[in-house]
């Protein structure tokens, strides 16, 4: 594959061999009509039809009236001599010196001094760029010598409407700033004579002028390039909804026997918690919802029953209507997976505050050696476990981190499914296998039985539930027979 060569564009040229219309207006509309400025910057005109393809890929451009400096040739003058950007910014005071062929500072009394865009516009293109013997500055002069005669420019180019488009949303119009700075420029060029005859008295015009290309010129620079650019996420990205990426790392063989359900089998992988919750997101939500927010807030009203973290105490509070909705609405909720990145917070028990500012405990926690219970109401669940034939420990209730929710919600959204593991580069079919997925939370987390609050029995088994305070696996472990065919070696990987 031939590496991209990039270039200093040919404005005149490319806008006369694809026939492109000058942007003359700042209105976005005509007036008292919801059809775009036939002249403006949204002008179907201009940039072909709402929704057309051509809306995506044609260009305007916008008449100057006078010669300012390329904005990338622009970046590279004042790196080479920063005397060049304070001249034409109006800050210092230089002259032309004809025994170097370059603008040197000078006072203002001098009567062959001047500042300002318009002085430098007239002696710039007298300078003669020498290197120095340093690669960068001569990188520098070397691009300023070979695009010499692009240098400057009359018109410039106005990306395609479709890629900064105008919405209207409630009522309420939104566009994209270099939308503002482009019409900024149009109505700075209305200040220069049509034929283009300009003085120093020009110069805030000029160089204001200058200024807005420069914003103009990031912006879509800033839009192109990085991994969040335009290139990256249009051509060189690998953007599926709900896929997840991560690192492998090694399986851990040391289980208690070869049916542990903590084993990874060759048709498993076992993904960690957070890359589980967001792969499986619309499903995680659901069962957060199912098992844990509906019961509380479902009912509709103000007064929810919950547990005092001060008292220990199961009571009804009032939470306001906003706090409610963080656990039923789902791009709430997903806020709420969301904040699971904060690995300090992965241990904290879950909690709300009611309106006069007490904190409640959603649920509780009562963990034996191989079971837990899930508990709304502490009292309730004592008397169920003592009649159940056990003695009840109140050191082993706690509140339910979420850690601990989170996993549960995630372990039964995601049992029994499978995912397609890709690793990349993608060399081929064996590049790509199926699996089903356990979930993992820390690194020594244990194998225990979810039981019914009330009747004792088991509900499902939870082979990974998080230690508390233990440090989170946030790697992707697989098979290690699946390793050659991916071409990992858990090394590098």
């Amino acid at each position: 594959m031939n590496p991209v060569k990039l270039e200093i564009m040919d404005v005149d040229t490319f806008i006369t061999e694809h026939n492109l219309l000058e942007v003359s207006s700042t209105f976005v509309k005509e007036p008292s009509s919801t059809t775009f400025d036939q002249d403006g910057l949204f002008s179907e005109k201009i940039f072909g039809e709402i929704a057309s393809g051509e809306r995506l890929a044609r260009h305007g451009w916008i008449n100057l009236r006078t010669e300012i400096i390329h904005p990338r040739i622009y970046k590279i003058l004042i790196r080479v001599k920063r005397l060049y950007q304070d001249v034409m910014a109006g800050r210092r005071y230089a002259r032309f010196d004809n025994t170097v062929k370059d603008l040197v500072v000078a006072n203002e009394e001098d009567v062959h001094a001047g500042t300002g865009m318009y002085f430098f516009m007239q002696n710039i293109k007298r300078v003669k760029f020498e290197h120095n013997g340093s690669i960068t500055h001569d990188n520098k002069v070397d691009v300023l010598t070979k695009y010499k005669s692009r240098m400057f420019m009359r018109k410039m180019l106005v990306i395609p409407a479709g890629i900064r488009e105008y919405d209207e949303e409630a009522g309420a119009a939104k566009t994209d700033d270099i939308n503002k700075w482009y019409s900024s420029c149009i109505s700075l060029t209305k200040a220069i004579p049509e034929a283009g005859d300009v003085s120093s008295l020009y110069d805030p015009v000029l160089f204001g002028l200058q200024k807005k290309t420069i914003l103009i010129y990031d912006y879509i620079h800033e839009l192109m390039s990085g991994k969040r650019g335009f290139l990256q996420r249009k051509y060189s990205s690998r953007s599926i909804a709900l896929a997840t990426r991560n690192v492998i790392t090694p399986a851990d063989t040391n289980v208690s026997s070869p049916d542990s359900p903590q084993l990874v089998k060759s048709d498993e992988c076992l993904m960690p918690l957070y890359q589980a919750a967001k792969g499986f997101q619309p499903c995680v939500i659901f069962q957060l919802k199912l098992l844990f927010f509906t019961p509380i807030f479902g009912n509709g009203s103000g007064s929810v029953a919950l547990v005092n973290a001060k008292t220990g105490q199961y009571q009804y509070t009032q939470i306001s209507p906003g706090d409610q909705d963080k656990y039923l609405v789902s791009d709430d909720i997903v806020a709420f997976i969301n904040a699971y990145r904060d690995t300090h917070n992965r241990h904290m028990p879950v909690t709300i505050y009611d309106e006069t500012g007490n904190m409640f405990y959603m649920y509780m926690v009562y963990r034996t050696d191989d079971s837990i219970y899930i508990v709304r109401n502490p009292t309730e669940f004592k008397r169920n476990y003592e009649l159940n034939g056990h003695v009840f420990d109140e050191k082993k209730m706690s509140p339910m981190t979420k850690a601990e929710m989170l996993y549960i919600a995630t372990h039964t959204a995601v049992k029994g499914k499978c995912v397609s593991i890709t690793r990349y580069p993608f060399e081929g079919v064996l590049s790509i296998y199926p699996c089903f997925v356990k979930v993992m939370t820390t690194v020594y987390s244990t194998h225990v039985k979810y039981r019914s609050a009330t009747s004792d029995e088991v509900v499902y088994e939870l082979p990974f539930f998080p230690a508390r305070g233990g440090s989170s696996t946030d790697g992707l472990v697989l098979h290690p027979a699946q390793l050659k065919n991916l071409g990992g070696d858990c090394q590098k990987d």
